[in-house]
This record gives structure tokens, C-alpha cells and sequence, in this order.
């Protein structure tokens, strides 16, 4: 943990007019009551404590760079020494004793045989049949590289976790001190205090040190965030089928056709070509965000976009049929046919996997290790989950038996809705 110690090093080598940030005026109108959360820290951006805010951070990402430049070229060396014996290790390997019976019975090797294979002798030890003196205890060496690489990966998780906690322990810290500086009322709820916390780490978590800490969380999730990729590239072409949507959200023009059967989707000043392809770019946009708060919002905003280009999709229905739509928008609202979570994840899903996003995986579990409980149980936090379930859904069951499997389900869906809208306008 590096406070207080952390404060005391840095502060002598803080700028003249950040340092004065100890006397700070109350009359300063930076992070005061309901003005400091609906107001976007990016308009203080020269504010001294903001100043003051972001050097810390860089201190912490200059000192905590250096650490895991040292640990990841440790790793990278063992991960050659292992690379090497597994060369050792992938020979063809024989019992001693099953040797001199080949020996005896054959007279000698086969060349090939003999430079491609190992022999196991009864304490194992292993070396080439060749008997040359080039003497291998692969066991041990193995064992004793992979031990030096689960160390190192356990120092790297150390790492990443240390940092997290200076964040969470300084924003607490700095938030604490805000309050009593401008003598805000907090009242008996967490909430504004938790506010105050969100939007300090929020300021704190850009730029350099949230890059280290991109890289530190890929190292650990290296294998994960490779097949997540791999997954989402393969998948690239998929369709909302694919994830089990129901018909009556997953803007299928087909289905569209069965309800209103005059619908002229030949006319449409828009026809559908990729399904939520407005979604699909809002999603992207977040390559441009630095900030872990606008990065929640945009989630919550991806949810508001798919509900408007499913409205969108039956509003704009060409039909020569005004009773037909009428009924159809009857039907709607007596059915109470509406978006339900499990059809939101399966949306949510779908775009993601549209928008092919590599960085996301890495970023949504760094801003789930920030994020306080509270945050977490708010709105933007559930939202948050849902990325994150989606997440999960591609890392581990996104696959073609799973895709033929929601395919089917969609067809019996398909018609099911038919049928039960038929029956109902009859």
C-alpha cells in the first residue's frame, strides 16, 4: 500500500501550482453538492485538484510500468526455457528395458527412430537413444520452469491487484477529504459519498495507467481474451437468430412478411441489411472513450438504441392496410409483448458480437475490479453485467452446436408467434 508513504515522496516533486492545492478556497465550486454529480469532470480539467488528481496517477503508473516490465521479461525467459523442452518433451519416449529388447532383437535403430525418440530409464531420467552423453531430466526441468511460471503469474496478479487497491484506497481517501473540506452533507445514505468515490477513480483511470493496467489484465487473461477474439471472429456473420431472439425483437423481415402480409418491405426507405446496425456503430464509438463513467453510459445507452431500432423497424411498416396495422399494434399492447432481460442479454450478445470489439473483453473485467458494490446494484451497473454476461456467453458457449440449437428454438418461436397471432385476429 503506498500510503501515506506514496503522498509524502511525491508531494516535493508537485509544480509549485498544483502543490497549493492545499489551499484551496471554499469558494472553489468544484465538486460541491448536486453541482459535482450532474457536472462532467472533463469541464476541470485545469482545476488544481484535478491537476493534482491526474499526477498522482502517473506516478503511480511511472512506478508500478517499470515493475511489470521486469516481471513480464522474467516470464518471457522462462516461457522460452519451457518452449525449448517441450521440443525435448514431444520426442517419442521408451522404457530402458523396452530399449535392450529392441536392441537384442533388432540389432540397432533406425536412424530416425533413433534421433526422434527418448529413453526413460527407472529413476527418470531421460535422454537420447543414441546414448551420447547429452543427459535430460525432463521431470525436473519441468517441473521447475513451470513452478518459476505460475510464481510469476501470481506475482503479475499480485500486481494488477496492488494497483487496484491504490486507486480504490486514494479515491476513498481524497473523497473523504472533499467532504469535509466543503462540509457537504452526506445525510444517512452512502450513495453521494459513493458518487464522489466513482468519479475520483474515474479520473484517476485514464490514460497511462489505465493502459498498464490493459496490459497487466491481458497478461493474466491471455488465454481467455485470445479465444474470446477468436470467437468473435468466427461468429462475425452471425445473425439475432443465432441467440434464441424472439421474433418480435429480432427485426426479421421474414417474420415481419407472416404478421402483416401486405407489408411491402420492397418500398422501405430503409430496409433492414444488418439488423441493429446503428447499435452496432454506437457500440464502437467506444474506442473513443477514456472515461470508465462514460464507458458505463454508453452501455446503458446501447440498451436505449436497441429498443428504438426494434420501434423503428415495425413503425416504419409499409402496408396498404391501415386496420392490419392497427391490429397488429392491438395486439402488441394486449399481449404486452415487451423486451424482457433474457431477450435484452440475447441482444446485447448479438451486437457485441457484430461489432467486433477485441479490447472489450479486458476492459469490462477491469471496470467490474473497480467499480464499488454499490455502483454495481445501480442502474448503470446492471447494464454493465449484462456486457459482462454476454462476455462470458462468448468466451465459453459460443459455438456452433449452441448457434444450431437457438436456431431451431427460433424456428419453433417463429411459428408459435404465428399461430398465436393468427388465432387472436380471427
Amino acid at each position: 500500500m503506498i500510503f501515506p508513504g506514496f503522498i509524502d515522496k511525491y508531494c516535493i516533486e508537485i509544480e509549485d501550482n498544483i502543490y497549493n492545492a492545499v489551499t484551496l478556497s471554499k469558494d472553489e465550486m468544484l465538486w460541491k453538492g448536486s453541482e459535482f454529480i450532474s457536472d462532467d469532470l472533463e469541464n476541470h480539467k485545469n482545476h488544481i485538484l484535478t491537476k493534482f488528481i491526474i499526477y498522482l496517477s502517473n506516478c503511480l503508473s511511472e512506478d508500478y510500468s517499470s515493475e511489470f516490465a521486469e516481471l513480464l521479461y522474467e516470464f518471457n525467459s522462462v516461457s522460452l526455457q519451457e518452449r525449448n523442452i517441450k521440443k525435448f518433451s514431444n520426442k517419442t519416449i521408451i522404457k530402458e528395458e523396452s530399449l535392450k529388447c529392441l536392441n537384442k532383437e533388432l540389432g540397432s535403430y533406425n536412424e530416425s527412430f533413433k534421433n526422434n525418440s527418448i529413453v526413460c530409464d527407472s529413476t527418470r531420467n531421460y535422454r537420447y537413444s543414441s546414448f551420447t552423453n547429452n543427459i535430460f531430466k525432463s521431470d525436473s526441468m519441468l517441473n521447475e520452469n513451470l513452478s518459476s511460471s505460475i510464481e510469476i503469474e501470481n506475482k503479475i496478479s499480485s500486481l494488477y491487484n496492488t494497483i487496484i487497491k491504490e486507486v480504490i484506497n486514494f479515491a476513498t481517501l481524497i473523497t473523504g477529504a472533499i467532504i469535509r473540506f466543503y462540509a457537504i452533507k452526506t445525510t444517512a445514505s452512502p450513495k453521494l459519498f459513493e458518487v464522489f468515490c466513482e468519479k475520483v477513480k474515474d479520473l484517476m483511470l485514464r490514460g497511462n495507467l489505465f493502459n498498464l493496467l490493459f496490459k497487466i489484465k491481458t497478461k493474466i487473461l491471455e488465454n481467455q481474451n485470445n479465444l474470446y477474439n477468436e470467437n468473435i471472429l468466427e461468429y462475425m456473420n452471425s445473425s439475432p437468430q443465432d441467440f434464441f431472439v424472439n421474433p418480435f425483437f429480432s427485426n426479421d423481415n421474414n417474420f415481419k412478411l407472416k404478421i402483416l402480409k401486405d407489408c411491402d418491405i420492397s418500398n422501405d426507405n430503409s430496409p433492414i441489411i444488418v439488423p441493429f446496425r446503428k447499435s452496432i456503430m454506437l457500440l464502437r464509438k467506444i474506442y473513443n472513450l477514456d472515461s470508465i463513467n462514460s464507458k458505463l453510459d454508453m452501455f446503458f445507452e446501447l440498451r436505449n438504441s436497441i429498443l428504438e431500432e426494434i420501434d423503428a423497424f415495425w413503425e416504419k411498416s409499409n402496408t396498404n392496410s391501415k386496420e392490419g396495422l392497427i391490429m397488429f399494434n392491438k395486439y402488441v399492447n394486449d399481449i404486452n409483448i415487451a423486451v424482457d432481460a433474457d431477450n435484452l442479454l440475447s441482444l446485447f450478445l448479438y451486437v457485441i458480437v457484430k461489432a467486433q470489439i477485441p479490447r472489450i473483453f479486458i476492459e469490462v473485467n477491469i471496470i467490474n475490479d473497480v467499480l464499488s458494490r454499490i455502483t454495481k446494484l445501480s442502474r448503470r451497473g446492471y447494464f454493465l453485467s449484462i456486457v459482462k454476461s454476454a462476455n462470458e456467453y462468448i468466451l465459453r458457449e459460443l459455438n456452433l452446436i449452441n448457434n444450431g440449437k437457438n436456431r431451431e428454438s427460433y424456428k419453433a418461436c417463429f411459428e408459435k408467434e404465428i399461430i398465436k397471432y393468427y388465432d387472436y385476429i380471427k
